[in-house]
C-alpha cells in the first residue's frame, strides 16, 4: 500500500512545449510608433531602449499568455482583455487559448482616461 498521494490525482504545472504566437493590431503597433516618436524627441537610443522593454514584456506572454490580469472593467469591449504594465505604459492583449494566439490590442499610457480611449 502506497503512503504518498496518488500521483494521477496530482495536478503539477506543466511547462509550455511550444510558444504562442504573438501578433500586434494595427492600433497596438500606431501605439509603438506614437510611443517612440515622442521619447525619441528627448533621445533615439532612450526611445529604443523603451521600446525594446515594451516587446521583451510582450515576448514574455508568448510563454505565458495569461501572466497579464483580467480587466473585465472593459468587457464592452472585449470580453477577453487583460493588461501587462510595463511602467508607465499598459499592454493590453487578449489570449485566444484555441489558436494559442496573444494578440496585443493597445499599448497605452496608463496616466490616460482608459474608459474615454476604448469607449471611442
Amino acid at each position: 500500500m502506497s503512503s504518498g498521494a496518488n500521483s494521477d490525482s496530482i495536478s503539477h504545472h506543466q511547462p509550455r512545449t511550444r510558444l504562442a504566437t504573438l501578433r500586434f493590431t494595427a492600433p497596438a503597433r500606431e501605439d509603438l510608433r506614437a510611443l517612440y516618436a515622442f521619447i525619441a524627441a528627448d533621445g533615439p537610443d532612450r526611445a529604443r531602449t523603451f521600446v525594446e522593454k515594451i516587446y521583451a514584456r510582450c515576448m514574455l506572454l508568448t510563454t505565458h499568455p495569461l501572466a497579464g490580469r483580467a480587466r473585465p472593467e472593459f468587457s464592452f469591449v472585449d470580453q477577453g482583455l487583460r493588461s501587462l504594465p510595463v511602467r508607465p505604459i499598459i499592454v493590453f492583449y487578449r489570449y485566444d487559448e484555441l489558436l494559442d494566439v496573444v494578440d496585443i490590442v493597445r499599448v497605452v499610457d496608463g496616466r490616460r482616461d482608459l474608459h474615454t480611449l476604448f469607449a471611442d
